[in-house]
């Protein structure tokens, strides 16, 4: 599958989803159907938990730097990063939008709320990106460059979905590379951009 196909259908899933349990399964199914047993140990996170997890990281991020009213989005972006041991990660964080543009997709790069501390943890996501590195390390190219950007992708969507669900001060839920890509996962319509 391409790469911009198997975007589509991450975004598909993401948005479509009701449940994380169902829409992770769903998710990882997909990706594995795709690049094979590489991404198995995805099945081993608890997608609740890790849920949760976020969701009790956004409400004490939101409680140290309220976001002013009147955002029209939320936008997750994942950026490339490094552990402490400088081993390549993905990094995931939160700020908010004012004046989201879906027809401009510049309107995310200078977000009105930019918290301090807006970088979250995802279990979820490292497992992404750890598939991805199983798969450079068996030298499987197309797979390793399908996770790292559909795969991760695909996962910080359903995880920024459900984790922000409750917490909605503003009715988008935006994901993005913060190089590029990106997509609206709830709410308004599924814009995509490149």
């Amino acid at each position: 599958m391409e790469l911009e196909d198997g975007f589509a259908k991450v975004v598909r899933i993401a948005r479509d989803a009701t449940e994380v349990e169902s829409g992770y399964r769903e998710l990882v199914d997909f990706l594995s159907r795709e690049v094979g047993r590489v991404v198995e140990p995805l099945r081993r996170v608890d997608i609740r938990a890790d849920v949760e997890s976020l969701k009790r990281q956004l409400v004490a991020v939101i409680a140290a730097e309220p976001p002013p009213s009147g955002l029209t989005a939320w936008y997750f972006g994942l950026f490339d990063t490094e552990t402490d041991d400088r081993k390549p990660a993905v990094g995931l964080s939160i700020s908010g939008v004012l004046a989201y543009d879906p027809d401009d997709s510049d309107s995310l790069v200078d977000p009105l709320w930019f918290p301090e501390e807006r970088f979250l943890q995802s279990l979820a996501v490292d497992a992404a990106k750890a598939a991805e590195q199983r798969a450079d390390a068996a030298r499987r190219e197309v797979e390793r460059e399908f996770l790292a950007y559909v795969g991760v992708f695909g996962v910080a969507s359903l995880v920024a979905k459900f984790a922000s669900a409750d917490l909605r001060s503003a009715p988008l839920c935006i994901v993005g590379f913060d190089s590029g890509d990106s997509a609206v996962v709830d709410g308004g319509e599924p814009e995509v951009w490149e």
